[in-house]
């Protein structure tokens, strides 16, 4: 039996690592498709709490790089401005799709802080991603 015959949802998780005020941006891969499958959620939960702010901030992308690594569709964000915050190991979740995203098999995603302005420190992060078998 495989993993996506297997009845219900799976889950993997991630690490996504902390930025530095002044890091540059970066997209780490979080997802590998092992078989075509269908993305029900994506959340994280930071490890320290992170406020908001306007000018210098920093994006949380979340990317479907495609099979390879080749693609750079946006499928969501949250952007840390002011008064979007994280809470310390409290559950953020960044895509619930009404439609689970259908993926064919080794395709990746990955998710990407993006430095706006100066940037604005952010802490690692535990990155869940749940889905079910195509």
């Amino acid at each position: 039996m495989h993993r996506k015959d297997l009845l219900g949802g799976n889950v993997k998780t991630a690490y996504f690592p902390a930025f530095a005020t002044a890091d540059a941006s970066k997209e780490v891969p979080i997802f590998l498709a092992e078989f075509a499958c269908k993305i029900v959620k994506v959340s994280l939960v930071p490890q320290a709490a992170v406020s908001g702010a306007d000018t210098n901030t920093r994006h949380l992308n979340l990317i479907n790089k495609a099979a390879g690594g080749a693609g750079a569709t946006e499928l969501t964000n949250y952007d840390l401005t002011s008064g979007n915050d994280l809470a310390v190991m409290d559950e953020y979740v960044l895509y619930n799709p009404s439609t689970p995203l259908d993926l064919p098999a080794n395709t990746v995603l990955a998710l990407e802080g993006e430095k706006i302005g100066t940037g604005l420190a952010t802490p690692e992060m535990l990155v869940q991603v749940e889905f079910l078998g195509s």
